[in-house]
């Protein structure tokens, strides 16, 4: 959060108009912001959601991950919530609050076949970048003798449909399929 500081508004008015203390109070001042926003770092450090790349650090460090280059600060984030809530969900409710809690409500397809042990997980284009950390999670989590697919879920005729064939001739047909589509 910016913050505006002006420190020669807490001096006294007959020091105010004085020029050493306007100039010590203008190099205060930046100090104090400085301050103000090591301090909302502290607080965004707090919470995994809001975690500042000091943050993210020292959260990679403790649960030993090694970040890769090509990873952005969303990503790293996205790393360390899925490994902090990574538990065994023994049922299909909690697997699905596990899922809802990495892709969203929307941002999945869960399809269970119990006669063939077979669970189909299909994810959203839009977590396209995390799909690696949510396939490593799922693989440890769901159950040993189930089948486990699990991809992205492509973009289908009902997704492409809207657009005219003027507006898809400007993509490739990999990215029609795997790019989300605006």
């Amino acid at each position: 959060m910016d913050r505006s500081i002006n420190l020669i508004e807490y001096l006294p008015s007959i020091l105010q108009d004085k020029m050493e203390y306007k100039e010590i109070c203008k190099t205060e001042s930046k100090e104090f912001i400085f301050l103000w926003s090591k301090m909302d770092d502290v607080l965004n450090d707090q919470f995994l959601s809001t975690l500042t790349i000091h943050g993210v650090k020292r959260w990679e460090k403790i649960m030993k991950i090694t970040p890769r280059s090509s990873e952005t600060l969303e990503d790293r984030r996205f790393r360390i919530i899925n490994r902090y809530l990574n538990k065994l969900p023994y049922t299909m409710n909690s697997l699905k609050h596990h899922l809802n809690s990495l892709c969203g409500e929307n941002g999945y397809k869960v399809n269970y076949d119990s006669s063939n042990y077979t669970l189909t997980i299909r994810l959203e284009l839009s977590i396209k970048n995390q799909l690696y950390e949510v396939v490593r999670s799922l693989k440890s989590i769901i159950p040993a003798n189930l089948v486990q697919d699990i991809s992205l879920l492509y973009n289908q005729y009902q997704t492409v449909g809207k657009f005219t064939y003027a507006q898809l001739k400007k993509f490739t047909y990999l990215q029609i399929r795997e790019e989300a589509l605006n």
